[in-house]
């Protein structure tokens, strides 16, 4: 099964804006994760990782994530149910955060999330992420800024098509005496059943990482992650990806500091309902010469089966691509991308997204960097528990004529037929979205 040639979105995003505004976003297939604009020449380390779109952007809506169902893509590629995301500038300057739904093809109006603005009083914060179990039952997250100039870690969740109002997270007080707290990432798999993650600064300078789980419609109490004091002896972490098969059975991960001042990869599991303890990704360490890893694409299409996609340096400080499965419950070990290293010659490359349609059989995209410092978009694709070789997607070139492009979301709806959007700069220097379908 081949690639199509990649189409600009830009006609089929016309009516609403979502596809085009679609730049550095990454999430997985039963989940969804937001980071916006980031750099990731940076330490891709985390807290100024998530203030980078809207700063980038001044005055501007715009859209965090989208979900449909449990999968996230884009548009109307999604079929019967879509939520989107994003912060807007209210009046008086105020920043305000807004969701927007989609029924069978058809856009409701955005809607400001209730209580959002009463939280958030010092006007700064953003949405991170968003998951949908069903249409009309979703769940968000994000932060915002208090009264006592604090960033305070909040969620929303939808019932029926009727939103609450926008809460801090239970229990993430007594966790966040640094001031500085996040939902970086939701997934929810069944209505009622929701697991957020994230980062939360428990002292001056130092941030770990935490999780919070929702059951029969209730949520638990933010809790840190089992071992991550052991691990983050640095006192940086955060829990930046998340992706739940079933109520109860997640796998999140993300990046940590260790005794060394080194940035690490790990991964953490939860069983039926129970975190074991975090653990740095297995192969990591034979990668990581340049000390700078993280985890950044998640995917589980069920309980003990997973994708897991990330960043690592060499020992020339340039980025390179891992991939690692876990298959009936036990990891592999990572592994760098096969044939990335063919197609990305620079210093710099991403993986943002995975999505399995069922175990051992993934796609994941991202960007890597060419000899002429210019993004290449790339897919590589997993059949029968095998990876392949990553790909440049086909045409790009013609599409994204002036020079960078890279793929930031995707979704597979069976194996072999996936559909993936991206970015990319025309022949007239202007940023466009595009869309690309494996069939």
């Amino acid at each position: 099964m081949d690639w199509s040639r990649p189409r600009d979105a830009r006609a089929e995003a016309g009516r609403d804006g979502l596809v085009t505004q679609a730049y550095a976003q990454h999430g997985d297939g039963h989940g969804s994760k937001s980071a916006g604009v980031h750099d990731v020449d940076a330490d891709p380390g985390f807290v100024g990782r998530a203030r980078a779109g809207r700063d980038n952007y001044p005055g501007r809506a715009e859209r965090r994530d989208l979900a449909c169902g449990d999968l996230v893509v884009a548009d109307d590629l999604c079929g019967a149910a879509i939520a989107a995301t994003g912060e807007y500038e209210a009046s008086g300057g105020a920043l305000d955060v807004w969701v927007a739904s989609e029924h069978h093809g058809h856009w409701a109006k955005a809607t400001a999330v209730r209580n959002y603005l009463h939280l958030n009083v010092s006007h700064d914060g953003e949405v991170d992420a968003i998951s949908c179990s069903a249409a009309g039952d979703c769940t968000l997250g994000g932060d915002y800024l208090d009264v006592n100039d604090h960033f305070q870690a909040f969620l929303a969740s939808e019932s029926g098509g009727h939103w609450a109002k926008a809460e801090k997270v239970p229990g993430i007080g007594s966790l966040n005496a640094g001031g500085h707290s996040i939902a970086d990432a939701v997934s929810c798999r069944r209505v009622g059943y929701c697991t957020a993650a994230g980062l939360t600064q428990r002292s001056a300078g130092v941030y770990t990482a935490f999780v919070i789980s929702e059951s029969k419609g209730k949520w638990g109490k933010a809790a840190r992650l089992p071992n991550m004091q052991n691990l983050n002896k640095d006192g940086t972490a955060d829990a930046g990806e998340l992706s739940c098969s079933s109520a109860g059975n997640c796998v999140t991960g993300g990046i940590y500091r260790d005794s060394h001042g080194y940035n690490q990869a790990f991964l953490d599991v939860q069983k039926s309902g129970k975190w074991r303890d975090a653990f740095e990704v297995p192969g990591t360490a034979g990668l990581n010469k340049g000390h700078n890893a993280e985890v950044t694409a998640i995917s589980c299409p069920s309980a003990g089966n997973c994708a897991v996609g990330g960043y690592y340096t060499n020992n020339s400080g340039h980025g390179e691509l891992f991939l690692i499965s876990q298959s009936k419950g036990r990891w592999g070990k990572a592994k760098e991308i096969p044939g990335l290293a063919a197609l990305t010659t620079g210093s710099t490359a991403q993986i943002y997204s995975i999505s399995c349609s069922s175990a051992g059989n993934c796609s994941g995209d991202g960007y890597g960097e060419n000899s002429s410092f210019r993004e290449i978009a790339f897919v590589v694709t997993e059949s029968g528990g095998h990876w392949g070789s990553a790909e440049r997607v086909p045409g790009i070139s013609s599409l994204s004529s002036a020079g960078d492009s890279g793929l930031n979301q995707i979704s597979c709806r069976s194996a072999g037929h996936c559909t993936a959007v991206g970015y990319g700069d025309n022949s007239s220097h202007h940023g466009i979205g595009w869309a690309a379908t494996r069939t």
